[in-house]
């Protein structure tokens, strides 16, 4: 058996895993990853892990039903369960907590306080083992606190000041990078010279990153033409993105 505490990450979204697994692994977890119900079920009734990140927007079995099974099988029915969703409602948080969820973080989420109350539901469960300490690069002096704005889903007909507004609530939560994908929508509306040179006074004034992953030709050329490329980093896929964080 693992020394270390396991971690199952529940999420549709690939991006939202990874970033999550990244950085839960560098706390010293062991990590389990579902992108759906079923596949969460499934690895919480063979693996038994110690904590469950659960969202609730899924296709098929959603995070309520998973809840549910888990609470009605003895097999998981002790597993605590923090939910991380985008759905931050009155009516969404008591129904998870009364179908057994332990705690409710709502997206976008502040890393620090995510893994304050992970830690605190383990040590609830009495199964607190003491994390690996992983070394830290010589290179870096500390690792971003990576946050995601998905244009095109999250907000496919987002005005600018909504997005601005999401991203200055970023800000806030503690990220200190933040990656815009573009790579959903193609419409050049959603990159106007205006939007860049807000994006890039916010970034400048809160010293933070400002991240774009598109490989849209219409943006690449509204960046090129409007000279704010130099101030951004731009990556055509997550896979590319990600890199840069060690994945």
């Amino acid at each position: 058996m693992s020394e270390r505490n396991t971690i199952l990450v529940v999420d549709d979204q690939t991006n939202v895993r990874n970033i999550l697994e990244f950085n839960l692994k560098r706390k010293g977890f062991d990590i389990l990853s579902a992108q759906d119900g079923l596949a969460a079920i499934t690895l919480a009734i063979n693996n038994q892990p110690d904590l469950m990140l659960l969202d609730i927007m899924m296709p098929g079995i959603d995070g309520f039903q998973v809840l549910e099974k888990l609470r009605s099988d003895e097999r998981t029915s002790s597993i605590p369960v923090l939910v991380v969703s985008a759905k931050g409602t009155e009516d969404d948080i008591l129904q998870a907590m009364k179908l057994g969820a332990k705690d409710y973080i709502v997206k976008p989420f502040n890393l620090d306080q995510l893994m304050q109350k992970a830690l605190k539901l383990i040590q609830q469960s009495g199964t607190k083992r003491e994390p690996e300490k992983i070394e830290e690069p010589k290179n870096k002096s500390s690792w971003p606190i990576v946050s995601t704005v998905l244009i095109g889903k999250e907000y496919p007909n987002q005005k600018d000041e909504e997005l601005l507004r999401q991203i200055q609530r970023l800000f806030e939560t503690g990220s200190t990078s933040i990656l815009l994908d573009f790579s959903l929508t193609g419409e050049i509306s959603t990159l106007s010279f205006g939007k860049l040179a807000r994006l890039q006074q916010i970034a400048k004034k809160n010293e933070i990153e400002i991240k774009f992953i598109t490989k849209t030709e219409e943006h690449l050329n509204t960046l090129k033409e409007s000279n704010f490329a130099k101030h951004f980093e731009i990556y055509p896929d997550w896979v590319q993105a990600l890199k840069e964080f060690g994945l």
